[in-house]
Formats: C-alpha cells, structure tokens, sequence
C-alpha cells in the first residue's frame, strides 16, 4: 500500500475548522470531523501523495520515526477510502 497514491474525492465538500478538518460527503446526512492528526493528513492529501510520502511528511510534522506512524496512516487511508472520501489516484 505504501506506493499506491490517493487524493481526496472531488465530490467531498470540507472545510478547516482551526486544526479539524470538517467533511459533508456527498449523499451521506451529517458530516465528517477529522480532529489533530486525521485533519493534517487530510491536508497533506492535496498533492495526492504515496502512503509513503504522507507517512514521511506526517513523521516529519510530529516529529516521529515513520515506521512507528505507517500502519496508522494506512489505517487512515483505508478508512477514508471506505468512507469514499479519497480514493486512489492509479485506479486499482
């Protein structure tokens, strides 16, 4: 999963609220709130980066080793991925 890159979905409708990251999913009542780091990552999906490459620049944020980050930011992906709030940029 590492190489695979992902992007938000078009469709998602967001907005910063201070550090949180507040989702309407198209379809879907309600909202979406990504507090503390699930809002960063969030952010960091606008280059539609690898798993790898949001895993590093969330490391680097947070000050922790990536290897102690990455199953936690593939976690997030796949949740996200789900949810269909991002989805992958290769079409696998």
């Amino acid at each position: 999963m590492e190489d695979r890159r992902f992007r938000r979905s078009p469709d998602v409708v967001w907005r910063n609220v201070g550090r949180d990251v507040l989702l309407a999913p198209p379809g879907v009542p309600g909202y979406e709130l990504l507090t503390g780091a699930g809002g960063q990552l969030w952010r960091e999906l606008a280059g539609a980066p690898t798993v790898a490459e949001l895993t590093g620049a969330l490391a680097v944020l947070f000050g922790v080793p990536s290897h102690d980050i990455l199953a936690d930011v593939e976690q997030m992906v796949r949740t996200l991925a789900a949810q269909q709030l991002v989805e992958p940029t290769d079409g696998l």
